[in-house]
């Protein structure tokens, strides 16, 4: 699975290691992630990050 790249701050999202501070398991592509779920960075919606 690619990594995803926040287009606001530049976090990248690993889905190997998920989200573990917002209960996102490893191994959950960004594309799975629920509306709710932003960027732990900056807070931008999952819709701003692209493939790496």
């Amino acid at each position: 699975m690619p990594v995803r790249t926040c287009t606001s701050c530049d976090y990248t999202y690993d889905p190997t290691e998920g989200d573990p501070e917002a209960g996102i398991p490893p191994v959950a592509p960004v594309e799975t992630l629920t509306n709710e779920w932003i960027c732990p960075a900056c807070g931008a919606i999952n819709e701003e990050f692209e493939p790496d």
